[in-house]
């Protein structure tokens, strides 16, 4: 899906699969600020501003996905960029389950102003994980792609492939009803303090070339001249 924003509290998928979603614990809809990538964009602060989708079958990725969007961190932390992702009982322990997930990564361990990409999460436990250190900044529009196959995920940063990791044969579960959290996980938590713009979810791997593509026409989108499909 492609997200945008009708400019009250409704965010539209333009892809017709009709998995819209709805801004959430804000009291006044989304924000919605002019200085996007181009265009208007999504501003969360950080406490409680997400979007949640309300998804049904046809976000269920048969293990294989890209996901895609344009974020502008204010202060950077740990965030959820698209999670589908909620806090549920588990051996009467309550812990996050999540499909599939692209955080920003801040001062935990050896990570710092990173770009994660998770997969099959119950817990503390990750059935798989691709992590990139230090491919963000503050106050500027980047980039990030997550792409994976179950094998093999990587992570792009404006275009360009910053991290890869392969051999891990996990498969991602399906929980067709869970809350799909833009800028937040589905319960609304890790919400994003910045804004993002274009995200964008696919059911398959899209090639290196194609995410390249993809930065390229979305930077540039009203200037074509300056690039081209092949």
């Amino acid at each position: 899906f492609l997200g945008e924003v009708d400019g009250n509290s409704d965010i539209v998928d333009v892809s017709q699969k009709r998995n819209n979603g709805t801004c959430f614990q804000t009291g006044y809809g989304c924000t919605w600020v002019d200085n996007g990538v181009y265009g208007g964009a999504i501003k969360f602060n950080g406490i409680n501003k997400s979007i949640l989708i309300h998804t049904n079958e046809s976000d269920d990725i048969d293990n294989e996905l890209t996901i895609a969007t344009w974020v502008k961190i204010d202060k950077m932390g740990s965030y959820r960029l698209v999670a589908k992702e909620q806090k549920r009982s588990f051996l009467n322990s309550p812990m996050f389950l999540s499909p599939y997930r692209l955080i920003t990564v801040h001062n935990l361990g050896n990570y710092t102003n990173s770009i994660s990409f998770q997969a099959s999460v119950l817990g503390d436990f990750f059935g798989f994980n691709v992590s990139a250190n230090n491919v963000l900044t503050e106050n500027e529009w980047i980039f990030i792609a997550a792409t994976f196959d179950g094998n093999e995920g990587i992570i792009y940063k404006n275009g360009i492939s910053v991290a890869n990791k392969s051999g891990s044969n996990f498969t991602i579960p399906k929980y067709a009803y869970m809350p799909l959290g833009i800028g937040s996980n589905g319960d609304g938590n890790f919400s994003l303090n910045g804004s993002l713009d274009e995200t964008m979810i696919f059911n398959r791997v899209l090639s290196g070339e194609e995410i390249y593509h993809l930065y390229e026409s979305n930077l540039r989108k009203y200037d074509s001249n300056y690039w081209s499909y092949l």
